[in-house]
């Protein structure tokens, strides 16, 4: 994609989360830039913590809760 923003990311996070593709999720999510306008956003957290949770992967969501 030329133009990326926050709601493309998330789209793909979404999109691995429910696919139950953990690797691919947290790979994305770690390489989402930290710029003002591309800055990972509440939808972003939630949606990877709660994923994290829901697969029993408790201790990975910690991490990035904390």
């Amino acid at each position: 994609m030329s133009m990326r923003d926050s709601v493309s990311y998330n789209s793909m996070i979404n999109g691995y989360i429910k696919r139950e593709m953990i690797d691919l999720t947290r790979e994305l999510f770690d390489v989402m830039p930290l710029e003002k306008m591309l800055n990972r956003d509440l939808i972003s957290w939630n949606s990877i913590i709660n994923r994290f949770v829901k697969c029993g992967n408790i201790e990975d969501a910690q991490i990035l809760f904390y």
